[in-house]
């Protein structure tokens, strides 16, 4: 008993910059050391970025239950952002900030010619409005009345234009074999359409 109410009067004893570090080590406990790192980086840069990625990844986790995978991406995206912008107060982050990081992520088709950077444009896009919707509207407690704030307004994902298949050859090579066993599957299908109907 005498223990925890020592543990407690040195928390409550604890600077500023001590309780965010404790708050950090509880909140990446399960977390690989790699994001504890940056996460830590982050704090100390701008430790008001600190406590508000803090509340924001303990507010997903008390609303939504997230996973450790999701709060991972959370993480990682949002310090990554703050590292582009040399750790600017998120207060104080504009649409051109945002557009000038994810523009950043957009490669040539020569480079990257499955367009795979849309996908992480998009995922990237999707974190930092849930972000900054909940920054700027933080007690609001229904999530999709949160009003989209100035920074994030107009900054929609982006949508492949490639049909079905062409996304199947993308996942994979589509050898002869492979494309044969597609072409006989959809056979198959129309032959057992064409018995029901007759």
């Amino acid at each position: 008993m005498q223990n925890q109410g020592q543990i407690t009067r040195l928390q409550c004893n604890a600077s500023p910059e001590e309780d965010l570090e404790r708050k950090i080590n509880s909140i990446t406990e399960q977390q690989r050391g790699y994001l504890k790192s940056i996460f830590k980086k982050m704090a100390q840069a701008n430790p008001h970025n600190g406590v508000i990625l803090y509340d924001f990844l303990i507010t997903q986790q008390n609303e939504l239950n997230i996973k450790e995978s999701t709060k991972e991406n959370i993480l990682k995206k949002i310090v990554w952002l703050s590292v582009f912008l040399n750790h600017k107060t998120f207060h104080e982050i504009t649409k051109e900030d945002i557009l000038g990081y994810l523009n950043s992520i957009r490669k040539p088709v020569s480079g990257d010619p499955t367009h795979k950077w849309i996908g992480t444009y998009n995922g990237k896009q999707m974190v930092y409005s849930t972000f900054f919707r909940w920054l700027y509207n933080p007690d609001e407690p229904d999530t999709r009345k949160r009003i989209t704030p100035t920074c994030m307004r107009g900054i929609r994902g982006f949508q492949d234009r490639k049909n079905r298949l062409t996304s199947l050859v993308t996942y994979g090579p589509l050898n002869k074999l492979d494309l044969r066993h597609f072409l006989l599957q959809i056979q198959l299908c129309y032959r057992i359409r064409q018995h029901i109907l007759v």
